[in-house]
């Protein structure tokens, strides 16, 4: 997003994100015959300024080779193989990963790393145990790379994941199954199967 004339894109994916979010909550909006689109106009209009996006992007991209002149996304997924067939990704599945990866890159690390901080700040005692574990790991912030040490940060892995769980920066229901014998919510039974 360096280049100005791209910063577009972020909104398009948000009020597209918007009818998604609703039609996850409701799915019978979409049995409508369309009236889901005329309720969410801007949404369906972010949705196509995406899709025509995302198109301009991976054929200037394609047009490049497999190679191209660096690794990025797109060498990756055009070296990539089903493993029953042993065949590369079309350029439908290519063009479907590459979504997948926009959307869920946009906002979802800063978001993850503001609940982070935020939580850190009215916690002090958990903020100071995760600062001691990351100075006595690292010698130098220059130092802090991905990697082993990185990853023997229990406490502050701890902490981030308990961010997550308390504010998802996903843009729509986490849904969760009923494992098998149900369960019981505010004393009603809730059948196996079910979402909530």
């Amino acid at each position: 997003m360096e280049e100005p004339h791209f910063r577009y894109v972020v909104e398009a994916i948000e009020k597209s994100n918007v009818r998604l979010g609703v039609l996850m909550q409701a799915p019978e909006l979409a049995l409508s015959r369309g009236f889901d689109r005329q309720l969410f106009f801007k949404a369906k209009e972010g949705g196509a300024k995406f899709v025509k996006f995302l198109r301009e992007l991976l054929q200037q991209r394609l047009k490049k080779g497999p190679a191209g002149p660096v690794k990025d996304i797109f060498s990756f997924l055009q070296q990539c193989k089903h493993p029953d067939s042993s065949t590369g990704l079309s350029p439908i599945e290519i063009s479907t990963e590459t979504a997948t990866f926009i959307v869920a890159g946009t906002d979802t690390t800063s978001t993850a790393m503001a609940s982070l901080s935020h939580y850190l700040s009215w916690s002090p005692r958990c903020y100071s145990r995760a600062r001691e574990e990351v100075r006595t790991i690292f010698d130098s912030e220059g130092d802090i790379v991905f990697g082993p040490k990185l990853n023997s940060c229990v406490f502050l892995r701890a902490c981030l994941d308990e961010a997550l769980r308390i504010t998802p920066p996903a843009g729509g229901p986490l849904w969760r199954e009923v494992e098998i014998g149900g369960t019981q919510i505010n004393g009603d039974y809730i059948p196996a199967g079910c979402e909530l």
